[in-house]
């Protein structure tokens, strides 16, 4: 450590320096010769020293009493790294936890400065590389020891640990000690025997006593890979009187239901469960191999009779129906039906009508007018069929997945391998669930239904709607989805500008240029919005080869496929006021 001291000698000749404090003294001769700097080694860190200086002009032994001496000035040396580490090191396990534990030393004899922190650098022995700085949580501290807290371990590995001071200068020299952390034991419940569980109350209990690892023998195979089969359930000796104490592998009762788990214990007798395995039932009572087959073989006879009538039954009805005049299935009766019930749709439409000065279709000149008109109109309802402008199967409007059905929304996608799925509603509206969140969160990029595993490759959020591709994966098979969510429609309503959703309807027709599977298409229920959507994709492409538009009959096509297609008047006039915003 080095002090230097800028001496003023002005027209003396000599100047004593005295620098002292409790454990240091020394005494420095500086003439005017030698500059003005005087450099100080050897004094100790983060210490006080007093700096006395005395000019004289005569004899050097006389400097002490002739000379004239300064006020004392008091200089502290700098902060240094600890130049040892903390010392007596132990540690202390703490009952029932397995994940943390405490460790005492003695603080550095010589700091060389405040100690702000003291830190441990602790790592597995199994990952030697991924070492993990912890700051001492210090729970207890006095002068002669510290008491802290090592934290975020795990039972079972063996740690090196390595403590040490951190001073306003840096770390000083670590101490180390290795631990190897328990396993925690877990509650053993209300373990019973296998005799009262069979005959009393069912409650859990042991099949065997357990059995060790196999025997590691020098160069004989590795057997850690190969499996075992355990039967449960297989010790018939169970039943023989005088078992009811003893850990037995006895019969378990026909047509039950049985879950079981494995347990490893170590030599300290700590263990740790597996999680229980699924539900799985017994079969019933066993019968003979000869009254199977007899079984079985009568049952297929009365099979085969039953089947054979039904077709005999079912072919005379056939040819009945074509001597009279052909076949009238109730698909044709329905058909028929509910031709009927739109012809007298249109009848009264166009009793209410009868001022109207359009005819249908309608020509793009006078298109808005009629638009604005028909909003005026309160008592217009439709009930119709849908299709897609070029293929009547082109789209394939459903209801937003629940909890319960989203399994089965993925295995129809699957299914019809639908590789574009169109959302037109947010998952949460008006304070109700409206949708179930079926893709995997932001944080989870895989979620699995089923058999069916989803992964989000990717997530594109614009304004308006969001994009995400989505990998599809089913026994080994894999497909790809993109999903488009239109996130503008407003909670209540219909949106207010038609552009966002005109641009949605057709960025998503130009992905599917060479794309000739089904859509899906859905909102809450699948019918407003998504009628909306499959109404305003056919009359986009429509008015491109057509100087008209027939929106009563689109929508008649919508709604004789699904019931309430373009739900109400307001979604149904939107379909009308969008095409005019663009041509």
């Amino acid at each position: 450590m080095l002090v230097m001291a800028v001496l003023h000698l002005g027209f003396l000749r000599k100047h004593f320096l005295a620098v002292d404090n409790d454990n240091y003294k020394a005494q420095f001769l500086k003439t005017n010769d030698e500059g003005k700097v005087l450099e100080i080694s050897d004094l100790k860190a983060f210490t006080r020293y007093s700096v006395v200086i005395i000019a004289f002009t005569g004899d050097v032994n006389a400097a002490l009493i002739e000379g004239k001496a300064s006020s004392p000035v008091i200089v502290s040396t700098f902060e240094a790294v600890p130049e040892d580490p903390p010392n007596n090191i132990t540690f202390q396990k703490i009952p029932d936890e397995v994940t943390k534990f405490q460790v005492t030393f003695v603080p550095p004899s010589e700091p060389n400065g405040n100690i702000q922190v003291y830190q441990a650098m602790v790592y597995n022995e199994d990952d030697p590389t991924a070492i993990r700085i912890h700051n001492l949580s210090v729970i207890d501290k006095t002068d002669q020891s510290v008491t802290a807290m090592i934290e975020g371990l795990k039972g079972g590995h063996t740690y090196n640990v390595s403590v040490y001071a951190i001073n306003g200068a840096g770390a000083g020299p670590k101490i180390q000690l290795k631990i190897t952390m328990d396993i925690k034991a877990q509650h053993d419940g209300n373990v019973t025997k296998w005799y009262d569980a069979y005959f009393n109350r069912p409650r859990p209990y042991f099949t065997n006593e357990g059995f060790p690892n196999p025997p590691c023998i020098e160069g004989k195979e590795d057997l850690s890979g190969k499996e075992e089969i355990y039967v449960i359930g297989a010790d018939a000796t169970c039943m023989i009187p005088g078992s009811q104490d003893k850990i037995c592998n006895g019969p378990l009762k026909p047509r039950k239901q049985y879950l079981f788990k494995f347990r490893a214990t170590n030599v300290k007798g700590q263990f740790t469960d597996s999680d229980y395995s699924d539900p799985v039932k017994t079969l019933g009572e066993g019968l003979s191999g000869r009254s199977v087959e007899v079984i079985l073989a009568v049952t297929l006879c009365i099979l085969s009779v039953v089947l054979l009538v039904a077709a005999v039954y079912a072919f005379a009805r056939i040819r009945q129906k074509q001597k009279e005049g052909g076949t009238y299935s109730p698909r044709d009766a329905e058909i028929i039906d509910t031709k009927f019930k739109l012809d007298q749709l249109i009848t009264v439409a166009d009793l209410e009508l009868k001022d109207e000065r359009f005819t249908r279709p309608i020509s793009k000149k006078s298109f808005l007018q009629h638009v604005e008109e028909l909003c005026t109109n309160n008592n217009l309802k439709f009930q119709e069929e849908f299709s897609g402008y070029l293929c009547p199967n082109e789209f394939i409007a459903t209801q937003g997945p629940l909890p319960g059905t989203v399994g089965d929304f993925w295995r129809m996608v699957w299914e019809t391998r639908a590789k574009t799925l169109v959302m037109l509603t947010q998952c949460f509206e008006k304070g109700r669930i409206r949708c179930h969140q079926y893709w995997p969160e932001d944080n989870k990029p895989v979620t699995v239904f089923g058999d069916i595993v989803i992964t989000k490759l990717m997530e594109d959020i614009q304004i308006d709607w969001t994009v995400r591709d989505l990998k599809i994966e089913r026994h080994g098979d894999c497909m790809m989805v993109r999903q488009c969510n239109f996130t503008s429609w407003p909670e209540h309503g219909v949106p207010e500008t038609t552009a966002p959703i005109i641009h949605f309807v057709k960025l998503i027709r130009a992905s599917r240029a060479h794309d000739n599977t089904p859509m899906v298409v859905h909102c809450s229920a699948g019918v407003g919005r998504t009628g909306v959507y499959i109404a305003l994709d056919h009359l986009t492409q429509h008015v491109n080869d057509h100087d008209f538009v027939d929106i009563y009959g689109l929508v008649a096509e919508l709604r004789s496929e699904r019931m309430c297609m373009v739900q109400n008047l307001v979604m149904w006039s939107l379909n009308g006021k969008k095409l005019p915003c663009k041509y």
